[in-house]
């Protein structure tokens, strides 16, 4: 499968490629990692989204774990 620049992407994938960056820039990754998911639906071959999906989806999982380990150790 060939890789799809963001700038060959339909111009309203690109919008939301766009969106899911500033989402993710400001710190909210589960709105960016949506947004992406959306895009890849319809062009999986667009490797920027992926990157993206793939670090606000690391992000959403390590402040979850962060959240989790912190509870613990107040109980502690």
């Amino acid at each position: 499968m060939p890789e799809i620049p963001v700038s060959s992407l339909d111009l309203r994938l690109q919008k939301q490629a766009e969106s899911a960056r500033a989402a993710y820039d400001r710190g909210k990754a589960e709105q960016a990692a949506a947004l992406c998911a959306n895009i890849l639906e319809e062009q999986p071959a667009c490797l920027a989204v992926r990157k993206l999906e793939r670090a606000a989806l690391l992000k959403l999982e390590t402040a979850r774990q962060g959240g989790i380990s912190k509870m613990v150790w107040r109980c502690l």
